[in-house]
This record gives structure tokens, C-alpha cells and sequence, in this order.
């Protein structure tokens, strides 16, 4: 049963990628990090608020789940930028 599912995951890997010409690369996923912790310390957003998709009044489907928001306190930890890790 296991390798049914291992196989499934790997065949849809691959759709992702033909579609989309690949998939994220570290340096992708950390310059949106980098981008998206700018954006919310440059408006002065509320965490909370970004979070969970609502920017600046606009509601949208761009909500971050828990190891998002753990992902990003941690990138702004680890580049030097304490005080906005510890609103994450």
C-alpha cells in the first residue's frame, strides 16, 4: 500500500513540473520569503491579519498555514531580522 502512494506522489511530481516548467528551488522559496517579510513590515500590517489573508482590508485565499508562519519567523531569524522573527 505504501508504494502505491510513493508512486502516485512521484507521478504527480512529475505533472507539477511539466506543467510548470519545475518546481521551487531553495532560492525561490527564500526570496519569497525575504519578499512577503518585507511587505508586511513595510505596511506595518498586522501578523495576524497577513496571515491568515487579509491585506490591508483586501480578503483573499492567500492564507498561510502554521509551518508557513514557522518557516518565515525562522528565515527572518536566521538573516539577522530578530524583532520581526518574533512577531512570527
Amino acid at each position: 500500500m505504501g508504494f502505491l502512494l510513493y508512486t502516485e506522489a512521484l507521478a504527480d511530481l512529475k505533472k507539477i513540473k511539466h506543467r510548470h516548467g519545475g518546481m521551487p528551488t531553495d532560492r525561490d522559496l527564500q526570496g519569497a520569503a525575504k519578499a512577503l517579510i518585507r511587505l508586511r513590515s513595510t505596511f506595518k500590517m498586522d501578523l495576524q491579519q497577513f496571515s491568515s489573508g487579509n491585506i490591508l482590508g483586501l480578503t483573499t485565499k492567500a492564507a498561510l498555514k502554521t509551518k508557513d508562519s514557522f518557516f518565515l519567523g525562522r528565515f527572518a531569524y536566521m538573516n539577522g531580522h530578530l524583532a520581526e522573527a518574533e512577531k512570527w
